[in-house]
């Protein structure tokens, strides 16, 4: 399930010791998994973005479970705002022809 696709995706990236891939999956019901490789790139370069602005050494690096958190947010922000953006673009259906 869920928690598999974000092992997988995790084992090929500097993240902390005290990242659950456990923890992510109970956070992501009904998570495609397209959407957890997002969210999973996502943390990542939002850990970049953040070491490049601290002037953090590139070998002490390391993804951290507030990085995933801050992705997962990001994407139902986004999924949200497509629903709404979908139903309003939606035409009305009338019983009537």
């Amino acid at each position: 399930g869920r928690e598999a696709i974000f092992e997988k995706y995790i084992s090929a990236m500097r993240v902390s010791a005290t990242v659950s891939p456990t923890d992510f999956a109970a956070a992501t019901p009904g998570f495609s998994g397209a959407q957890i490789e997002f969210v999973c790139r996502e943390a990542g370069l939002l850990c970049i973005k953040e070491s490049l602005r601290n002037g953090t050494p590139q070998e002490s690096v390391e993804i951290l479970p507030r990085h995933f958190s801050e992705a997962i947010r990001s994407i139902r922000q986004s999924v949200r705002t497509s629903s709404r953006s979908a139903a309003a673009a939606a035409p009305l259906v009338s019983g009537r022809n």
